[in-house]
């Protein structure tokens, strides 16, 4: 019940705090600036939202009523049909990310069970709901990041099936759900099977690329962001101010993480590998202090700080296990 109230505490501030970075109503009628435009799973959730009345009441009530809440602020922007059924989806999102992370830790962790799941709300919130620059919000930011997570962890149990699944759910929602191919290639590597992970991984590519051409190619003539801005990673560099908001980037927790690699599985140590290649490609096409960028890791990230947590206790016990071995040897009769 704990887990599951934090999720949606997490989830409601993102929505509560941040504004929409999109126009709306222009991302549902495909106009909306690209690379954003081409995230196009959302699109025909909220043109559904849109035209539904159910969802238009529902959302008039609650704006309604937060607005008429005594001593609370009122919220950076209205909420409306679409904005509703993005919280909605980011609820159920963030806590099946919680959920999985219990999953996982009852699998691997013993009594650190509970410690992913806790650490991904943990690193959630401060980089998406507790921040002090780029306060937007994204409709499909919180389900890419629950689907390419637990797609990780399936690939890291070599639940093939489920893992697969969720890639192909998880291509039109955002680009860089083609991160999941170098997963692939990693672990396969790892564990000595590199014809195998080739093989998968060519297959997954060839899936991602007619989605995302049409993409290129319908939205060609829309606005565009995409690229290397050499202005703001200059400005991240130079400017002091820019640099607590950055060194947030997971929750605080990507320095302990690389620097506790010796307590991960092959496994882990191998998707880790192969995971930060792929934050500097996110490096150069974001914006470093919008901390969001790289919450598509989160899931496995905490997974890993649990198994690192869990053996670096172990360790201390046995260091003093060993200890009290020694000393009681070398004690007189």
């Amino acid at each position: 019940m704990l887990f599951l109230l934090a999720s949606v505490h997490c989830a409601r501030s993102i929505f509560l705090v941040n504004v929409s970075l999109l126009d709306l109503p222009k991302y549902e009628a495909g106009t909306e600036r690209m690379p954003f435009q081409g995230r196009i799973a959302m699109m025909p959730v909220l043109r559904w939202a849109h035209t539904d009345a159910t969802m238009a009441r529902a959302a008039a009530f609650f704006d309604a009523s937060l607005k008429r809440t005594p001593h609370m602020l009122h919220p950076p922007e209205d909420y409306t049909a679409e904005k509703l059924v993005c919280m909605v989806l980011g609820v159920i999102a963030v806590a099946t990310m919680t959920f999985a992370g219990v999953w996982y830790g009852r699998r691997r962790l013993g009594d650190f069970w509970w410690v992913p799941a806790v650490v991904t709300l943990a690193m959630l919130y401060v980089t998406y709901a507790a921040r002090y620059e780029m306060e937007f919000w994204y409709p499909y930011d919180l389900p890419h990041f629950a689907i390419f997570g637990i797609a990780c962890l399936c690939f890291m149990e070599e639940a093939w099936f489920p893992a697969l699944v969720l890639y192909i759910v998880d291509i039109p929602l955002r680009e860089t759900s083609v991160y999941l191919v170098a997963v692939v290639l990693v672990l396969e590597y790892g564990r000595g099977r590199w014809r195998l992970g080739l093989g998968i991984a060519s297959a997954m590519l060839l899936a991602w690329l007619p989605l995302h051409l049409w993409i290129s190619v319908h939205y060609a003539h829309n606005p565009s962001d995409t690229g290397i801005s050499p202005l703001a990673i200059k400005r991240a560099l130079l400017n002091p101010l820019h640099w607590p908001q950055i060194a947030s980037a997971f929750g605080y927790l990507l320095v302990p993480l690389v620097l506790g690699r010796r307590f991960l599985t092959r496994d882990m140590r191998y998707l880790l590998w192969g995971a930060l290649p792929c934050l500097v490609v996110t490096l150069l096409f974001g914006i470093w202090y919008e901390t969001r960028i790289w919450n598509e890791w989160i899931v496995p990230a905490a997974a890993m700080l649990g198994m690192e947590a869990m053996r670096w206790v172990e360790s201390l016990r046995g260091e003093k296990s060993t200890g009290r071995e020694s000393g009681a040897r070398q004690s007189p009769a």
